[in-house]
């Protein structure tokens, strides 16, 4: 789904004369260098056939990919149990701001 939204602000931006390569960033690095080469073995055998689209956009440059490590990657604090450091780092990343609770 994400290469076809990246597909498609590609064209968008085409249509006012912008050429842009977007930049998608993967905290696995198995992914990413399967996405870039592809090799055919028992453990890549099961991936559907739809999900060679993506591969194929890679190829066309409708976006790049690159690797994020979980210590900065601010999407993890919807998918992920964090620490309390990560967890207040990611919040103020993403414009939030959490006031401590006074006891009283």
């Amino acid at each position: 789904m994400t290469a076809r939204q990246a597909k498609w602000y590609t064209h968008a931006f085409k249509q006012f004369n912008i050429n842009i390569t977007l930049q998608l960033y993967c905290n696995n690095q198995y992914s990413i260098n399967l996405a870039q080469n592809p090799v055919y073995h028992h453990n890549t055998k099961h991936i559907d056939i739809a999900y060679h689209y993506t591969r194929s956009c890679l190829i066309n440059n409708i976006f790049q990919l690159a690797y994020v490590s979980i210590k900065d990657n601010p999407a993890d604090i919807m998918t992920k149990g964090l620490t309390n450091d990560l967890h207040s780092q990611f919040t103020q990343l993403l414009g939030y701001f959490i006031r401590e609770r006074v006891s009283d």
